[in-house]
């Protein structure tokens, strides 16, 4: 009897040890989560919901949903016009991708990534277009814009839902010779 009467601080205290190692976590509806343990990202990726992770680890909330970047630049038009476009890019990392994201980016892809791309098509769509097509075709542009975009984002699994071009401005030299 007094054998088991020792034994149960030794119980309560491996308990007590397993829940300070935390061996659980929740992942928000909406995200992956990426296991890291000894500052090495695991070949795991965990589903939204609650779920069971190794001692001492943790885990990199990613965010799956659908997201908005939006830009203002500069470019310019076949006639050699500064044109200054503000425009949004609706995207979203597919969750088949997460974990090579993290380990290959991290977290702010968006600016290392999507950003130099959107500049990219941008920049090369409104060179092929004059400044009198580049106000009269907008939808054209935007879903130009759009599929070299989604071609170039697609390696990276990142999914274009849209592309808006939100205004096109002119620079005030030319606005005023029109």
């Amino acid at each position: 009897m007094k054998a088991i009467g020792c034994l149960i601080p030794v119980i309560i205290l491996v308990i007590a040890l397993i829940f300070v190692g935390m061996p659980f976590t929740t992942v928000p509806e909406g995200h992956v989560g990426v296991v890291v343990y000894l500052g090495k990202a695991q070949d795991e990726v965990l589903s939204p919901g609650f779920n069971s992770k190794p001692l001492f680890s943790s885990v990199v909330d990613i965010d799956t949903r659908w997201q908005r970047y939006s830009i203002q630049t500069a470019a310019f038009s076949k006639d050699i016009q500064q044109v200054d476009i503000t425009m949004s890019v609706n995207y979203a990392l597919q969750k088949q991708g997460a974990l090579k994201m993290y380990k290959d980016v991290g977290t702010s892809y968006a600016d290392k990534i999507i950003l130099p791309l959107i500049h990219e098509a941008v920049k090369s769509t409104f060179a092929k277009y004059s400044a009198e097509e580049l106000v009269s075709n907008r939808d054209a542009i935007s879903e130009e814009v759009f599929y070299e975009l989604s071609q170039e984002l697609e390696f990276y699994s990142l999914k274009v839902q849209e592309v808006a071009i939100e205004d096109i401005d002119f620079s005030d030299a030319f606005t005023n010779a029109i």
